[in-house]
This record gives C-alpha cells, structure tokens and sequence, in this order.
C-alpha cells in the first residue's frame, strides 16, 4: 500500500533576481544561477476561478502561445469561466486571457493539460531537453574524457580576452557535453543535466502584493518512479514551497557544445604574448593540471620566458588559437581559420513539470518530498506535433543551443 497521498503542491520560495543576461556562478553547489532568470522568462502564473497555479511556455504558432500546467489548475472550461495568465519575463508584467485547456490521449491519466492564449508579444519559449539525446562524450588530454573531467568555467572573462568572434553556420552532432562536474556541479545521469535544477513558478498578484512575483527554490533529485499515478513519477525535495507553483517547470542546466567560431581579432592577426602565455597556463593549473602535465601541454620554461616562441604546430599554439591568437606565420600571410571552442559554459532548459507534494495518511503532514511530471513521457508526442504547437525541436532545437551559449545565459 502506498504510504502516501499525492496532493496539490501550492508551490515555492525565494525571488528570484531581476533579469540579467549574464550571470557568473564558479565553483559551488546548487543550481546555476542563471536558471533563476531562464525560469523567469518562461514560467507563467495562472490565475483561475477557484485559485492559482504556474505554466510553462512551450510554444508560439502565429500569435497563439501553448503552455502546460497541471489539470488540477485548469478545472474549467476557459470559454465559461475566466481564467488568465501573467508573464514576467523582461522585467515587464503582462497578463492575458487563456482560450483553451487541451488535453491530448496521451495526457488522459495524466495530470497535465496544454492551454493557449493569444498575443502580438513577443514572449520566450522553453527548450524541453528530453526532445534531444545527442550528447557528446569528448577525449581530454592524457587519456581522459570529459566524463570523468572536472571542469572551471566562467562567460564573464575566459581566459584571454578579446573573444568576440562571429558564429560559424554548422550542424551540431551533439548539443551538449558530459563533464563529471562543471564549476563544483555533477552530472546528473538519470536526467541528463549538470548540477541540481530548480523548480520555478509565478505567484499572482493579492491584495497584500499587487503584482506577480517569480518565486523559485532548488530540487534535489531523489528517485524515478516508472508508471507512478498521474504521470507523477519524478521525485525530489524541494527546500521551501509556497502556494501558486503547481505547475511550474523544473529548470536544469547543460554544458554547451564545441562549437565552431572564426577569428577576426584584427586585420593583422594578433600574436599572443608572455604574460597572454601565462594567464593560460594559470587557466590549466586551476584545472588541476600538474607541472609535468603543462609542459607537455607546451608551457617550458623556454617558452614562458620568451627564449624559445611557441611552436607553431603543437599543443600550446592550438591553445592559443582558441583564444583569438595566431602563429608569427599566420600573421605575416594574414591567414584565418576557424577554432572549436567549448563556448560560454552552459545554457537552460525544462525536464519536467512540478506539482505535488508527498503528504502522510497518518499525520496529514508534509515530508518536504515532491513530484514532478517528467517531459520525456511525452518526448513522441512533443515531437510529432512540434509543426502544431511551435514547439523547438530538431534544426530550431539545435539552433536555439547556439543561441543561448552565445548570450552568455549561464555560467
């Protein structure tokens, strides 16, 4: 007999930031920061005839957006009853009216339905992660993988300034990487993601706060549960809940891809020179790179003193390269060449849909464990009917990769 009673999760805690589009988050614990301000832009709060709830941005076609939410939010018709829906995203406060709930064969025993609304708005759209499984696990140095590497990264300063390179037009063969950890954060095998996520949701404006907050608050994953009531089969604790967030996503990070950029830092190419050199090799040793390590990466003492130039096929010069500079050689025939490049660390995404929490039959009290409807469920159906709903999947899913590691969303 199950020993608990799933029940309408009212949802989440702390504010979250005011929107930036760069945010640094080196080493630590927790979730990205950034994904406080991609929740933001994404998440909706529902205002309905008996109470509240959160939604999820999912899709434009024309001027007509799709969101999910939990049933249990839309307990009506919306052609009969008023329920409305408010976006924070920007900054900017905006409310509209919800034309229809829709609840596709494969969402029948689940507590989720797709809701709509229209607008000449332009209003960000989720990247559900589960529509893509083409992950890369890359070769390191010295017989490594970024699997079991431990990567430092931050989108505020890389190593060697002056990185403002134009993208190159290419087809990703995967849209990101594994790394054990990235900035302190593991991976997350079962959900594919680096780092904890959080859950995200918008509480409606009250007479005691008049306008719609974004609330957030970090969710560690505990188990899957295949099959359990609902589609609730994500389980995690969630630090503090508040009530509006049934609904709301569960936001999560990956590694951007290698992706492949030209370099134009000047007309003339650009030499690096010794103290460029040394800012790199103090870049390796953060990593962990031991002494014997760096010099066979090509930083000896010949070369950090100037006595001997970097040679311009090995290691260290492709190194260089990758951070904007060129050979003596290059720059006298005036060569350009494009680098691959493990470009500004990491960008969002939504797994799954919160919206209960675990209650007691005995006490009545709450254990502090929630759950959530995970995203892959419905991978087939999302993608099947991705042209219907706009939702991002495919060439566009790809494309919005490059987009959110080029804005530098997180770090």
């Amino acid at each position: 007999m199950k020993q608990f009673l799933a029940k309408a999760l009212l949802a989440t805690s702390l504010l979250s930031s005011s929107f930036i589009h760069k945010v640094e988050a080196m080493g630590g614990s927790g979730p990205f920061e950034g994904l406080k301000d991609y929740a933001n832009s994404v998440t909706l709060g529902i205002e309905t005839p008996a109470s509240s709830g959160s939604g999820i941005l999912i899709g434009k076609k024309g001027n007509k957006y799709f969101f999910l939410t939990a049933s249990h939010v839309a307990i009506s018709d919306p052609k009969n009853e008023e329920y409305w829906v408010y976006s924070v995203a920007g900054g900017k406060q905006k409310k509209f009216q919800v034309i229809s709930f829709e609840r596709p064969a494969i969402f029948a025993d689940k507590d989720i339905v797709i809701g709509s609304f229209e607008s000449k708005d332009n209003l960000p759209i989720a990247l559900i992660f589960p529509l893509n499984r083409d992950k890369g696990i890359l070769p390191e140095a010295f017989g490594k993988t970024t699997e079991n590497t431990d990567f430092l990264t931050s989108t505020e300063q890389w190593i060697i300034d002056g990185r403002d390179w134009p993208i190159v037009p290419q087809e990703l063969r995967y849209t990101w990487i594994v790394y054990k950890t990235v900035n302190g954060r593991a991976y997350n095998k079962e959900w594919d993601i680096q780092g904890s996520p959080l859950i995200g949701g918008v509480s409606i404006p009250t007479k005691a706060v008049p306008v719609p907050l974004m609330r957030v608050t970090e969710a560690q994953m505990q188990a899957r549960v295949n099959g359990n009531e609902r589609g609730y089969e994500a389980i995690y604790q969630a630090i503090s809940t508040v009530p509006g967030m049934s609904g709301g996503g569960i936001y999560a990070a990956r590694t951007c891809p290698e992706l492949i950029v030209t370099n134009i830092a000047s007309n003339e190419g650009k030499i690096a020179s010794n103290e460029d050199i040394k800012r790199l090799r103090d870049y390796y040793k953060k990593m962990g790179y031991q002494d014997i390590m760096l010099i066979q990466l090509g930083f000896t003492d010949e070369v950090m003193d100037g006595r001997e130039p970097v040679p311009p096929d090995g290691m260290l010069m492709a190194l260089l390269r990758s951070n904007g500079f060129n050979s003596s050689e290059e720059v006298s025939a005036n060569k350009y060449h494009e680098v691959k490049d493990k470009y500004l660390g990491l960008y969002p995404g939504v797994i799954a849909m919160h919206g209960m929490s675990e209650e007691y039959l005995t006490s009545g009290g709450r254990s502090g464990t929630s759950l959530g409807i995970p995203l892959d469920i419905f991978r087939d159906f999302f993608k099947k009917n991705s042209s219907k709903y706009g939702i991002i999947d495919g060439k566009a899913y790809n494309e919005k990769v490059i987009e959110l590691c080029l804005n530098k969303t997180i770090s």
